[in-house]
């Protein structure tokens, strides 16, 4: 058998088919969402498979069907007709400097009017993006797949910064504002992200947009449950056992100890996070891979604004509605750590509508309790 090839940070889906990579069959999902309705949002932590949902939704709109040949969605019965597709990534850009979301949102137009031979034809992005809307579905004669990837990385990287957030808000909110609006010129569009900023105030205006972040039905649209990590990546592990000098369960145990444990909805699969198994299976040693690349300075700057890091946090509460949404002065920071992987849904307490959460694995509370350590040796209170 061929050695798995892993594919770290690679978020192509075409790329990952294309040059063998290992890759988790999720593409059983499309059409469901299809049918769940014309506006989506998903919510799930960094790294953990958003963008590569993105991309594969992306494949599928372009009607690449020869990528999905012998995975779930080439034998379901799929309309597989080519539509044009707006793809804005806000996962690059320095987000502290005042025009660089404006000057994101400009290269991103710049290349799909280039692409279709336009001009700019409004002095704003916002009209700019619907003009480019309406008319690539002119010229293509086909609605337009319109795929956002996370969409609040310019408000969650400057937190901190009233002023700059709430400028980058109305940015935003301008922006995807007319997509109501346009919905006559649209397929589907599928919006992700770490947080839910008030309802996701950004789209406010979209009343028909469906938040499946925590829908039993997709709990298991990104992360991996133990069945698909052991069926995809077997030999993987067997290296790994080799290397540890142990057998195949105890090497599943203490991966399962380590990287697994995230539920994002009461009725969903414990689900291991991807990128730290594959760091671990490539290096052949568990370590701390997703914690390991940082915090995001965003939490830590939440969590140091209530002046404490929380204490025995394995075991406390949050309504469904706390932990849908996160508001800019929130004081509990609960929903926020839910949202961004921090803590997991542990058991949910129906009587009185409440969620119990706890660290998903050891990787998180090691790590965190480390960072509690840190901030304490810097003055901050534990």
């Amino acid at each position: 058998m061929d050695e798995l090839r892993y594919p770290i940070g690679i978020q192509t889906f075409s790329k990952i088919i294309k040059e063998g990579y290992a890759y988790v069959d999720k593409t059983s999902y499309i059409k469901p969402l299809l049918s769940q309705g014309q506006f989506i949002f998903l919510s799930r932590p960094r790294r953990f498979g958003k963008s590569l949902m993105l991309s594969t939704l992306e494949a599928y709109f372009e009607g690449r069907r020869e990528l999905f040949k012998g995975l779930a969605a080439d034998s379901m019965n799929l309309d597989w007709t080519p539509y044009p597709v707006l793809r804005f990534d806000f996962t690059a850009e320095n987000y502290s400097l005042e025009h660089g979301l404006s000057s994101l949102l400009n290269r991103q137009l710049k290349n799909y009017e280039k692409k279709y031979g336009l001009t700019e034809l409004d002095n704003t992005l916002a009209g700019r993006f619907s003009i480019l809307i309406e008319r690539v579905v002119e010229a293509t004669g086909r609605q337009v797949a319109i795929l956002i990837d996370e969409y609040d990385k310019p408000l969650l990287d400057i937190e901190d910064n009233k002023d700059l957030f709430e400028k980058n808000q109305r940015t935003l909110k301008s922006f995807f504002g007319n997509l109501k609006s346009m919905d006559r010129y649209i397929r589907f569009a599928f919006i992700t992200g770490v947080a839910r900023f008030s309802k996701v105030s950004i789209f406010s205006d979209l009343n028909n947009l469906k938040d499946i972040s925590m829908s039993d039905r997709y709990a298991d649209i990104c992360g991996w449950s133990e069945k698909e990590l052991v069926d995809n990546f077997h030999p993987g592990i067997e290296m790994l056992a080799k290397k540890r000098k142990e057998g195949f369960e105890d090497t599943l145990h203490a991966m399962r100890e380590y990287y697994d444990g995230y539920m994002f909805t009461e009725e969903g699969s414990r689900l291991y996070n991807p990128f730290s198994v594959l760091n671990a299976l490539d290096m052949e040693r568990i370590d701390p891979y997703w914690f390991a690349t940082g915090t995001p300075t965003f939490l830590v700057r939440r969590i140091r604004a209530l002046g404490t890091f929380p204490p025995n946090i394995n075991g406390k509460t949050c309504s469904r509605k706390e932990l849908m949404t996160v508001g800019l002065n929130d004081r509990n920071p609960l929903p926020l750590m839910f949202q961004t992987g921090y803590l997991t849904i542990a058991d949910y307490h129906e009587d009185a509508n409440l969620y119990e959460l706890r660290f998903p694995n050891k990787e998180v509370e090691i790590g965190f309790y480390e960072l509690q350590r840190e901030e304490g040796e810097s003055g901050i209170g534990v």
